[in-house]
């Protein structure tokens, strides 16, 4: 009997919704396909098959992790991100630098945006 591997959503990463829930986003995912082994050449990088003695293999194998990260990332994204990426069919990496690109806060933008975030926060929280 062959064991196989099967890549289930957990529902620990939560949705993103927008750029102040990226940065968890990001993390979580990161953690997710690196622990189901989509990250590593094909979400990281433009990710070309690891050449081995069957290319054929090495090729298919690459292509299953490929869908597998996209469509991890297409079902953790709220009704906006996914429209960012809809049209975004074969390629893991592009979807997840889009989504950086729209998403990601820079540091310095971020740390500007701290007092208005906490606010919110605490207003929600009343």
């Amino acid at each position: 009997m062959e064991i196989t591997k099967s890549t289930t959503f957990s529902a620990a990463i939560p949705e993103l919704i927008d750029k102040y829930n990226y940065a968890e986003w990001a993390i979580r995912m990161r953690t997710y396909s690196k622990a189901q082994d989509l990250w590593k050449g094909v979400i990281d990088d433009n990710g070309n098959p690891i050449q081995q003695e069957n290319e054929h293999e090495a090729i298919n194998d690459w292509r299953r992790r490929n869908y597998m990260a996209l469509h991890v990332i297409q079902i953790s994204c709220g009704p906006d991100a996914l429209s960012k990426i809809r049209t975004i069919n074969s390629s893991a990496n592009t979807a997840w630098q889009t989504l950086k690109k729209k998403y990601q806060l820079g540091e310095s933008l971020s740390l500007s945006m701290l007092p208005r975030t906490l606010e919110n926060c605490l207003k929600s929280a009343l």
